[in-house]
């Protein structure tokens, strides 16, 4: 999965999925206005904070949580793994991972 990292005026950090929902572009290449990214190509308005697509256009993205490690300096992102919970919704069998980037 590629990943989206946007950097918001407020310093929080966003990562997304960096499709877009109607394929073909790239979120990274969009344009960040508040806490929101539109997709280069078709315009979609995506939420960054949940990954929905705002109306009257339809999507979800997947969103990942992260921080900065205040000691390292390097970025800490959360990924979920949950392929049995997509087979079986019944199941919560979620593994998390950590993956580090340097700043």
């Amino acid at each position: 999965v590629e990943l989206a990292i946007f950097r918001l005026k407020t310093g929080e950090i966003r990562i997304i999925e960096n499709e877009c929902p109607q394929g073909g572009g790239k979120l990274s290449d969009g344009i960040v206005c508040d806490r929101f990214v539109f997709s280069p190509i078709h315009d979609y308005k995506i939420n960054l904070d949940d990954g929905r697509v705002d109306s009257p256009d339809s999507g979800q993205l997947r969103v990942y949580s992260a921080e900065v490690d205040r000691l390292s300096g390097m970025l800490v992102v959360l990924v979920e793994e949950s392929v049995e919970a997509i087979k079986h919704p019944s199941l919560e069998t979620v593994k998390p991972q950590r993956i580090e980037w340097a700043s």
